[in-house]
């Protein structure tokens, strides 16, 4: 016997990405959110580039603007 009951289904979202609150990581690129996640981990600047088949030019441009994108001020929405 199966029930249907209105909990959420595994892995699916309570709730929408439209209602969560904003934060810092929504203005970063994909690719710089992966940057970041690598340096996060203590990867250097040439595991990255190897891992992502990108060189290291391009990690340190990527890990450039995440340097430079503005912080959301404490509680603005």
């Amino acid at each position: 016997m199966c029930s249907s009951s209105g909990a959420t289904k595994p892995g699916r979202r309570a709730t929408s990405p439209q209602s969560r609150s904003p934060t810092p990581f929504d203005s970063l690129t994909k690719r710089e959110q992966e940057v970041l996640s690598y340096l996060v981990a203590g990867r250097t600047y040439p595991e990255i580039a190897a891992a992502l088949f990108i060189s290291e030019k391009t990690v340190s441009t990527h890990v450039s603007h995440v340097l430079r994108k503005p912080e959301p001020a404490p509680g603005a929405k």
